[in-house]
C-alpha cells in the first residue's frame, strides 16, 4: 500500500508541478506602465485543472486499493503488527480494521493474534500469493466458504509474522464483490496444522526469497 501511495504521489507531482511552472509567468500580465496585474481568472482556471487532476488520481488510488487483494491484506496485517508492538490496543485494532471485515463474525479473538516473542519492540511480516478456490476446495484445514468464482473469489493468503527469532504463519481469507473489488476479511487465524504440514501449499508460503518484508516498530523504539 505504501508503494501504491508513493506511485500516485509521484504521478501527481509529475503532472501538477510542470503545469504550474509552465504557466507561472502567465499568471500575471504586464501593464503599459510596467506594473503587473494578477490574472485571477487564469489562476482560477489552472487551479480547477489541478483539482481535477487531484480528484482523478485520488479516485484511481481508491479503485486500486479496493481492487487489489494484496493491498487490503497488507493493510490488515500491518494493523496486526501494530497491535503486537503495542502501538494499538486490541479494541483499537478492531476499530481500525473494521472497514475490512466481511461481518462481525470475522473479527478474530484476541488470543488468536498472539505471536511467540511478540513482546519485541519490532515485528516484520510478509504476504504470500493468493490461493484460489480450485486449489483449496475440499482440502482439510481450510474454513468452508461459498465459492463465487473458481479462479479468483474468495481467496486464502498465507501471512508470515516474524517477532524476534520466531516466525508464525497466519491464514487470511478474503472475499470480494462480483466486480472483483472491495476485498473483505472473512477469516484470520493461526495457520491450521493440517495446512502447514501439507507440502502441496509450501510454494504459497512467503519467505525471504519470494516475499517483501514490511517492518513495524513500537512507538518507543527506533526500528527500521
Amino acid at each position: 500500500m505504501r508503494t501504491a501511495i508513493l506511485v500516485y504521489i509521484m504521478t501527481w507531482i509529475l503532472l501538477v508541478v510542470p503545469l504550474l511552472l509552465f504557466n507561472l509567468k502567465r499568471m500575471r500580465k504586464k501593464r503599459p506602465d510596467g506594473s503587473y496585474k494578477i490574472r485571477w481568472g487564469f489562476i482560477s482556471f489552472i487551479g480547477v485543472i489541478c483539482v481535477i487532476i487531484s480528484v482523478f488520481l485520488f479516485s484511481a488510488y481508491q479503485t486500486t486499493i479496493q481492487s487489489r487483494y494484496e493491498l487490503a491484506a497488507e493493510r490488515f496485517v500491518q494493523k496486526h503488527g501494530e497491535y503486537l508492538t503495542g502501538r494499538l490496543s486490541f479494541d483499537e485494532f478492531v476499530e481500525e480494521t473494521s472497514s475490512l471485515y466481511l461481518s462481525e463474525a470475522a473479527i478474530p479473538a484476541e488470543d488468536m493474534l498472539f505471536v511467540q516473542g511478540s513482546s519485541a519492540d519490532s515485528v516484520r511480516f510478509q504476504i504470500g500469493d493468493w490461493i484460489t478456490p480450485k486449489y483449496f476446495r475440499d482440502v482439510e484445514g481450510f474454513p468452508k466458504i461459498e465459492i463465487i468464482e473458481e479462479e479468483s473469489n474468495p481467496v486464502f493468503i498465507f501471512c508470515s509474522i516474524n517477532s524476534g527469532d520466531v516466525s508464525s504463519f497466519f491464514l487470511l481469507g478474503m472475499k470480494s464483490d462480483d466486480k472483483g473489488q472491495n476485498w473483505r476479511v472473512f477469516c484470520y487465524e493461526p495457520l491450521p496444522e493440517e495446512i502447514e504440514t501439507n507440502t502441496a501449499f509450501n510454494s504459497y508460503k512467503p519467505n525471504a526469497k519470494n516475499g517483501k518484508w514490511f517492518y513495524i516498530s513500537s512507538v518507543n523504539s527506533k526500528g527500521k
